[in-house]
């Protein structure tokens, strides 16, 4: 399957402890807990394991989503779709900037992402859409059989290189916010 040493880099938010403590007291709720860094929505289900390994194919969106068709050619079925937008490594996380950034995704882009059947998006960002489009989206994703995982450290160019990750899922986490690790290979 894969080697813990061919692991080249982890791309799941490293929130320092004192920043983890006040995004904690800032959330004040148990729902919201599961939303910190790196994270999995699961509005309607959560994925069956709480580990996979799966191939990746890496889209380059620091200069604006590619075509709709583009998308439409990908071979995504069963993997990972990961979108390097830029925005983790520009702006700061958790900062206005950083909840501003737009793909300017709309659900005819969000249909040519999920054509193909990725079973994993992934994004170095809040997520695909702005402001109540966010949960619409995920729950899009979800219906088709789809999980997006947001909020990676992304950044360099040797993300572009990624070819597999490995996915793990904290599924006991009583939000609809899974928290995960995800490390890139």
């Amino acid at each position: 399957m894969y080697q813990q040493e061919t692991i080249t880099k982890e791309l799941h938010l490293q929130l320092s402890d004192e920043d983890l403590a006040q995004f904690e007291l800032d959330a004040k709720e148990t729902e919201r807990l599961g939303h910190i860094g790196t994270h999995m929505d699961c509005y309607m289900e959560a994925p069956r394991y709480k580990e996979y390994v799966t191939d990746a194919v890496v889209v380059d969106c620091r200069n604006g989503l590619p075509a709709d068709e583009y998308f439409n050619n990908l071979d995504i079925e069963g993997k990972a779709l990961v979108l390097y937008t830029g925005n983790m490594a520009t702006n700061d996380y958790a900062t206005k900037d950083f909840f501003m950034f737009d793909m300017k995704l709309n659900w005819d882009s969000l249909a040519a992402l999920l054509y193909n059947h990725p079973k994993f998006i992934l994004i170095d960002s809040h997520g695909l859409g702005m402001f109540s489009q966010h949960r619409l989206f995920d729950m899009e994703c979800e219906k088709n059989g789809c999980f997006l995982i947001m909020c990676l450290m992304l950044e360099g160019e040797e993300i572009l290189n990624i070819k597999k990750l490995k996915i793990e899922i904290d599924k006991e986490m009583p939000s609809t916010g899974k928290p995960c690790r995800v490390y890139g290979f």
